[in-house]
């Protein structure tokens, strides 16, 4: 999850119709939203991602965030069934994308197993973690659980914060930038999570209170402690002094041979999701965003950066999903 980030699929946005039944407190502005697509899609690019974009889904804005439908294996994508109602319909329609983009469909989750991308953070090649919560339950996480053979799931519930209503996702807490190393808001973490953090000597760049709100635990990371993110102020100088860099210019690291291709998910933001976006997971050196096809139509890994606050005021984190290619 905190691996180079080599190649990103985005969606565009698709129009702002629907905002009102996916519990977004106001209504977008389709052209700020649009610029902000396109500042991220360039961000993306600057730091030496490819960029390749799925096709735009109209009624629907929450389809933007496409870390959320959808899980990348070791043995290709595994199709999330949202606990979010106005989700459902959004992993089907990612498939052909991700086939596009030569990621084969391994598997999917349906009936009552219900996860999200945004509630699941891999903390090395053999952890994944899950947050219990409003978004994924149980059965999404034995079901996954048995998808994944050879990894052990850590499970945390989530805290109750606002209700079913507004967004509370793992990513909402904690996005790793390292492997010895994390953003976390420490007065919302699961205790047992804190516990885990220490027992494994991996330091917390905390988030301030003032923060919180404006999604200053989401953090996109474009490399080990290269990370894309509006910090500012007392975070942004946590950041630096824990030797993470900040900023938008390309990682000065080796390019490595692309491993074979690998996907992982992005998580949703409403009511709550449009004030505070949700990072998600993925497989080391995978990441992946939505979009329409455009600047390559090659096997993608890509993730999501965190943009100011705008018109759609969502982590960049939560509109990619992540691809190892």
């Amino acid at each position: 999850m905190t691996a180079q980030l080599r190649r990103v699929l985005l969606r565009p946005p698709g129009g702002s119709d629907g905002w009102e039944r996916c519990g977004w407190r106001g209504e977008p502005d389709p052209v700020a939203i649009a610029h902000e697509h396109e500042s991220l899609c360039a961000t993306l690019e600057r730091a030496g991602a490819e960029v390749v974009l799925a096709e735009p889904t109209e009624g629907n804005p929450d389809a933007i965030y496409v870390f959320d439908p959808v899980l990348v294996a070791d043995g290709g994508a595994i199709l999330l069934n949202p606990g979010k109602e106005c989700r459902r319909g959004e992993p089907a329609s990612l498939a052909p994308d991700l086939e596009r983009a030569g990621v084969p469909v391994a598997g999917s989750l349906n009936g009552d197993a219900h996860a999200e991308g945004g509630d699941l953070i891999r903390l090395d090649e053999d952890t994944l973690m899950a947050g219990r919560g409003y978004r994924t339950n149980s059965d999404g996480i034995w079901a996954l659980e048995r998808m994944l053979p050879g990894v052990e799931m850590l499970v945390f519930d989530l805290p109750h914060w606002r209700g079913p209503d507004e967004v509370m996702h793992l990513l909402s807490l904690l996005s790793p930038l390292a492997p010895d190393l994390v953003v976390a808001y420490p007065p919302l973490l699961p205790t047992r999570l804190a516990q885990l953090l220490e027992e494994r000597d991996i330091e917390i760049v905390p988030v301030p209170d003032e923060e919180f709100e404006t999604m200053g635990a989401n953090v996109l990371a474009l490399a080990p402690r290269v990370a894309l993110a509006g910090a500012r102020g007392r975070r942004g100088r946590d950041l630096r002094r824990h030797g993470a860099e900040q900023g938008r210019r390309r990682p000065n690291l080796p390019h490595a041979a692309a491993p074979p291709s690998r996907l992982s998910t992005s998580s949703t933001a409403s009511s709550g999701d449009s004030a505070r976006g949700t990072p998600s997971t993925a497989w080391p050196g995978s990441r992946i965003t939505t979009g329409r096809p455009r600047r390559s139509a090659k096997p993608i890994s890509a993730s999501v950066p965190q943009l100011p606050p705008t018109a759609i005021t969502a982590s960049p984190e939560a509109t990619t999903a992540r691809l190892r290619a």
